[in-house]
């Protein structure tokens, strides 16, 4: 089944699970975000699996490592002692697909490849959102809400927004990533330290791991999450909100004021409309 909003919040900011299994959904989660449809699907998707066996294989080879008596042989009993080990492999491995999940689970360096294509691909969504938080922070006095369709004139036509593309390429990207585009602005501008780690990476684990266990980083990223759903969703943005108790954002997300060209565009805007 698809990834539950509401369940991974629940999962993610609190310790009842264990740190393995808060940090295998930590890492689907921060993938689903790159492949919005994720969240939606009534059957599981192919990169949220591939995020969730990923992510355990890499854990399951950690503790395979740490369990060689020598340089050349596993202990099965090191191995079938370990809690962890076993918790993983049953409700992670075997829930997945078992070894038919893991015959096809994509190669990890091909898995990073197109994370970076997606992030990249990403990365106008992200300007739509602070536009019209600013906008919304700002109290610009103006008739237009300063939804999507106007953060869409905007970000064409100002120079500062560094956005070269067509509008239909906007549109494009938009549907695509749309729907999980509050959290990819809280992790590109806010600068969330919640950024998919690559697989590949030597470090893969342990930084997955120091994600996983700041729970109250994670907190604060939901709880500023329901802040941008609270003011942008009455200006037309539909972001799916958090049912779950997280909390309330205690500071404000920082912003600075819009340089004059954006200004200028706002003026235009109006203008034409």
């Amino acid at each position: 089944m698809s990834l539950d909003l509401d369940e991974t919040a629940s999962i993610l900011t609190d310790d009842v699970e264990s740190i393995y299994l808060r940090a295998i959904r930590l890492f689907e989660f921060q993938i689903c975000l790159f492949f919005p449809k994720a969240l939606s699907t009534e059957k599981i998707d192919n990169w949220h699996a591939n995020a969730r066996l990923l992510a355990a294989l890499k854990f399951l080879e950690d503790f395979e490592i740490a369990a060689k008596d020598n340089k050349e042989a596993v202990s099965l009993r090191k191995l079938a002692a370990n809690s962890d080990y076993a918790e993983i492999f049953d409700k992670i491995i075997l829930k997945t697909g078992g070894s038919r999940g893991i015959r096809s689970v994509a190669r990890s360096n091909e898995f990073d490849k197109q994370i970076k294509i997606r992030r990249r691909q990403a990365g106008v969504v992200t300007k739509l959102v602070d536009f019209s938080y600013r906008f919304a922070r700002l109290n610009i006095k103006s008739r237009a809400k300063g939804g999507v369709t106007m953060a869409r004139s905007i970000i064409s036509t100002a120079p500062s927004y560094k956005y070269k593309k067509k509008i239909s390429t906007i549109k494009s990207r938009w549907r695509e990533h749309g729907r999980t585009a509050g959290f990819l602005y809280l992790l590109a501008v806010q600068r969330f330290e919640l950024i998919p780690c690559p697989v590949t990476s030597n470090g893969f684990t342990k930084r997955l791991l120091e994600q996983a266990k700041d729970i109250e980083h994670i907190r604060e990223f939901f709880q500023a999450y329901q802040h941008l759903c609270n003011i942008l969703n009455a200006r037309g943005y539909g972001f799916p909100t958090i049912s779950s108790d997280v909390g309330k954002l205690s500071d404000l997300l920082s912003i600075g004021p819009f340089p004059k060209d954006v200004d200028d565009a706002i003026k235009n805007y109006q203008s034409a409309n």
